[in-house]
């Protein structure tokens, strides 16, 4: 982690202003507070905020956005508007003397939310006005989402202060999901294939919230008393039965498929549909604003993938379980016909 880090640490220690961006439920934030804990070690002062349960439509948002913010932070005052933001972290204040503060602005893509406008743009122009002023004791800010984070106030570029490097957050390897569960089965006593975690990277792509599941579901189906062993045979059996029913505890996925099953996003899961279903190997280039707009939506709710080394034209499916959980709980109800279809032809 601290290795993938690298690059992020560079350019917060640099002074940038920059963007973290994934999938919901990737590890986005567990490697925020680890960059939090290699920064505390260089000596910055790290504040971390999340605007998760913050009304960002509201004309209190400042009010509620102070709330967030810890006590330990002593603020030498409260935030309640944007003017008292800037002055809070005003290098002037003997609580900054000496200290050169990295706020973390986690859940960032809620100002994209409906209604958020007016609080985004004078978000967004006072975090500019922190980079251009040299008053403020913040040497940098990181705001941490999804992949919506990358298109907040795109109509107007005077008030976008991320010229930065983007960091996506990196998925898992495959060696770091063999350790995890090398782990898991010192812990509980028992043996793993290796074939099963190769499966487990397969599925997920790595995806941290969903690796995870699939421990769950090992602990929860596969380890009883007496038995030794997880093979792949077994694994297999209950990703046939029940792993789409696990994903679906957790509120970020079964969000993200109630999202797809609405009717109003009808024509984002018909461009799903024909362009992306199947499509994890590879990235699909795209070129119609439209199709961009469509494709933009689907990797906020992390149903997409954008290719990490190009501009934003070139999407995949997030991961092959993403894409069998819609083929199974969203596709036969939005395409009865189709789905009796596919299942008479098998």
């Amino acid at each position: 982690q601290r290795e993938q880090n690298a690059s992020l640490i560079n350019s917060i220690v640099g002074g940038q202003i920059v963007r973290m961006y994934g999938p919901k439920a990737s590890g986005k934030s567990s490697r925020a507070w680890d960059a939090i804990m290699q920064l505390h070690e260089l000596g910055y002062e790290c504040i971390y905020v999340s605007l998760e349960g913050c009304d960002v439509s509201s004309t209190m948002f400042w009010s509620h956005f102070n709330g967030k913010i810890e006590p330990e932070a002593k603020l030498p005052k409260p935030i309640m508007d944007a003017t008292s933001f800037e002055e809070t972290f005003d290098r002037g204040h003997d609580r900054w003397r000496g200290r050169q503060v990295v706020l973390f602005i986690d859940e960032f893509d809620k100002l994209h939310n409906e209604g958020a406008e007016h609080n985004c743009e004078w978000m967004l122009a006072t975090i500019n006005s922190i980079r251009t002023q040299n008053k403020s004791a913040i040497r940098s800010i990181v705001v941490i989402g999804t992949y919506a984070i990358l298109s907040l106030n795109q109509k107007n570029v005077f008030l976008s202060p991320f010229n930065a490097e983007n960091f996506q957050a990196a998925n898992l390897t495959k060696q770091q999901i063999q350790n995890l569960y090398n782990e898991f089965a010192t812990e509980w006593d028992f043996v793993v294939d290796s074939s099963v975690v190769d499966d487990i990277f397969v599925l997920t792509e790595g995806h941290a919230g969903l690796v995870a599941i699939c421990g769950r579901l090992i602990y929860d189906t596969l380890i009883e008393p007496g038995s030794k062993n997880v093979t792949l045979e077994n694994w297999k059996q209950i990703t046939l039965r029940t792993l789409d029913d696990e994903v679906l505890k957790y509120g970020t996925f079964r969000r993200m498929v109630d999202v797809l099953k609405d009717s109003r996003f009808k024509n984002a899961l018909d461009f799903l549909r024909s362009h992306f279903l199947g499509a994890f190997d590879y990235y699909v280039q795209l070129v119609d604003p439209e199709h961009l707009r469509m494709a933009g939506f689907l990797a906020a709710q992390g149903v997409l993938q954008p290719s990490p080394t190009e501009s934003a034209t070139k999407f995949r499916m997030s991961s092959p379980l993403i894409d069998l959980l819609i083929r199974r709980m969203v596709i036969p109800r939005a395409y009865p016909i189709s789905s009796l279809g596919i299942v008479h032809s098998q």
